[in-house]
């Protein structure tokens, strides 16, 4: 099935199962100007739950949709009492400003890199990824940046892995 084909109720409809059959439950909501899609991720290096909010606008699937990590409401910087929260649009941390609800907007692609046929489950899959090098971070000072980098390196090694590297981690 060709997802950027149909119109955006049914092809949020078909997200919406294809991000529960991939990743497990995912809640869905609706206002007026959006639909937001709420999973929850748990990390593998202390099993600690991460929840991570997509919102797509009206414009969506033709506008990239937003990433936000809707909680935890704070995170610390590398043995600091200093938050990532607090930082401007940062590259070293993937982030843009926070929302008014205070959630850390993650990059997980350029407005030029997006294209209609991505589905919500390969942001959400980078969302994850943010956590994962987030994790890895608070436990040895690497930006996050830097651990985008080395997986970049070790993946593009293999032949193999350039495509869907390149559609899962360049950022």
């Amino acid at each position: 099935m060709n997802v950027s084909s149909l119109n955006r109720e049914s092809r949020l409809n078909v997200e919406h199962c294809l991000s529960e059959k991939q990743l497990g439950k995912v809640l869905r909501k609706k206002d007026d100007y959006s639909d937001i899609f709420l999973f929850t991720y748990f990390d593998s290096i202390n099993n600690n739950p991460y929840s991570l909010k997509l919102v797509m606008s009206l414009c969506y699937p033709f506008s990239k949709p937003e990433l936000y990590l809707a909680s935890p409401l704070i995170l610390y910087k590398y043995k600091s009492m200093e938050r990532i929260n607090d930082l401007k649009p940062d590259h070293e941390f993937h982030i843009y400003s926070k929302n008014a609800q205070g959630e850390i907007h993650i990059c997980h692609s350029s407005d030029e890199q997006w294209d209609p046929s991505n589905t919500c489950v390969l942001v959400f899959l980078k969302g994850m990824l943010w956590v994962e090098a987030y994790c890895n971070y608070k436990q040895t000072g690497k930006s996050i940046n830097d651990f985008f980098l080395e997986l970049q390196d070790r993946y593009l090694s293999s032949a193999s892995n350039i495509d869907i590297l390149k559609k899962a981690i360049l950022l």
